[in-house]
């Protein structure tokens, strides 16, 4: 009846009432990124010749020895210490801590079995472990490290509470992602820009110290965003 009356309103004006086409929904990003990300997907990847050969860059070589310098510049690294790198990859950055702490022990996780399998041909004086991000680590580190990671993940928030409960009282979690404002990347599913990655850090944190930093020229031609929290 009221539709009725509206109508009948309408029709008394110059105006009529056109009804909207619906419109078809693009394919979803997010969806692709979660494709991407997928245990299977990444296991293809690090099983190609083409990535192996081109994964690491003078970029990514930049980043791990920032990662280093910035860990030197929190703590005293120890000689009984235990380093671990949790989305280690293809291990260039365990690689890059067991030579610069050298009686360190140290251990690399990821969820791909073929990264692992690299690693450990790449550093095979470390220790590898598959492991999902979103499950507790197996032990206690003074330094642990997710390095371009959470920027693949759903649920980030759940991974730096793993990695924070993995960490000794006294150590440090050191966290890197790219520059949201300037990473373009179809894979990733979380951007963060300086200021919300500080803001996202203090809540994570749940009111430890950290510090937060910027680093020209990072993976992909942009920029790194870099978080140190204190255990």
């Amino acid at each position: 009846m009221f539709k009725k009356l509206i109508k009948r309103g309408v029709s008394l004006t110059p105006w009529r009432i056109v009804r909207a086409k619906k419109s078809v929904s693009p394919p979803s990003r997010k969806d692709d990124a979660i494709t991407h990300n997928s245990q299977a997907s990444w296991d293809a990847k690090f099983s190609s010749s083409r990535v192996l050969d081109s994964y690491y860059s003078p970029q990514r070589e930049r980043l791990n020895q920032r990662i280093i310098e910035l860990i030197m510049a929190s703590r005293t690294v120890n000689d009984s210490d235990v380093f671990g790198d949790v989305g280690c990859g293809l291990g260039y950055l365990v690689a890059e801590a067991r030579k610069n702490f050298k009686n360190v022990q140290c251990f690399g996780y990821d969820f791909s079995i073929t990264g692992l399998e690299a690693a450990q041909s790449r550093c095979p004086q470390a220790k590898y472990e598959q492991q999902d991000i979103y499950n507790r680590l197996p032990r206690q580190h003074d330094m642990t490290v997710c390095s371009q990671t959470l920027e693949h993940l759903l649920y980030p928030d759940r991974a730096v509470k793993n990695l924070l409960l993995g960490t000794r009282e006294g150590g440090i979690v050191v966290l890197t992602v790219p520059d949201g404002r300037l990473d373009q990347f179809s894979g990733h599913v979380q951007f963060w820009s300086p200021e919300s990655w500080e803001v996202w850090i203090n809540s994570v944190a749940d009111g430890r110290d950290f510090s937060c930093h910027r680093m020209e020229g990072g993976t992909a031609g942009g920029a790194n965003l870099l978080a140190v929290i204190q255990c």
